[in-house]
């Protein structure tokens, strides 16, 4: 837990100054998945980072607004997810967990059917936030 701690503080003091937190790349500020979602056209093309309820499928995934749009099949509360070859993103240890993930927006790719609010490209992982079994807030 503590590590997680450390990680978060890295993250959020990276975001806050606009400086590298020695973990990569600059990481992009979090977008509500909301935002994406009801305003894609002001995100498309662009570095976002979101959090949210991750389900993998045929590797990728969709990352839902909450577990129970994933439960329910509320597709339009999830965006399609691709994630960077390069990249350990699709392990199967963070499926079925919220996570904060960044890559490239694209409002016009809605996935299967058109179903879908958007998709981020070239995904990766940045952290675990929470497993539904162990609230970050309890």
């Amino acid at each position: 837990m503590k590590s997680v701690m450390i990680i978060l503080a890295l993250l959020l003091t990276s975001v806050t100054t606009g400086r590298s937190s020695g973990l990569g790349p600059r990481v992009p500020v979090p977008v509500s998945m909301l935002q994406l979602i009801a305003t894609p056209e002001r995100f498309d093309g662009k570095s976002v980072g979101a959090i949210g309820y991750l389900v993998l499928h045929n590797g990728g995934g969709f990352l839902y607004l909450h577990r129970e749009d994933s439960d329910f099949g509320l597709y339009v509360n999830a965006l399609k997810i691709e994630f960077d070859r390069e990249s350990s993103s699709d392990d199967p240890a963070f499926d079925s967990h919220y996570l904060y993930l960044i890559g490239s927006f694209d409002a016009k790719d809605k996935g299967p059917l058109s179903a879908f609010g958007g998709s981020i490209k070239d995904a990766k992982v940045i952290a675990l936030w929470s497993a539904p079994k162990i609230p970050l807030a309890k």
